[in-house]
């Protein structure tokens, strides 16, 4: 089952719909143009998956199982947001652990 982490980002333009985001997913009816920043697998070498919202919440979910610790509008406020989260993680832990910061 995919969840929002407690501690969830939010980029500038999805942070000023916050519970309107929330009540779509929750649907299962995600607007389109909303992207979610997931932790990734375990066996994955990558910090954060990019994925649009419909793979995890839509009718067309493929994914499931995963931590999603921000939310954007667009893929370019989805990138920016990966940078911030990365930045402040690094920032209050020293390391890129993001698995261990979201723990």
């Amino acid at each position: 089952m995919n969840r929002l982490h407690r501690k969830l980002f939010w980029g500038a333009q999805a942070g000023s719909h916050k519970s309107m985001l929330r009540s779509a997913l929750r649907l299962g009816k995600p607007p389109g143009g909303l992207y979610l920043l997931a932790l990734p697998s375990e066996d994955s070498r990558y910090l954060l998956d990019i994925l649009p919202a419909e793979e995890l919440y839509g009718r067309k979910r493929v994914r499931r199982d995963r931590v999603v610790v921000g939310l954007a509008e667009g893929k370019e406020e989805a990138i920016e947001l990966s940078r911030v989260i990365v930045d402040r993680v690094y920032k209050k832990t020293g390391s890129l652990n993001l698995r261990g910061y979201f723990a």
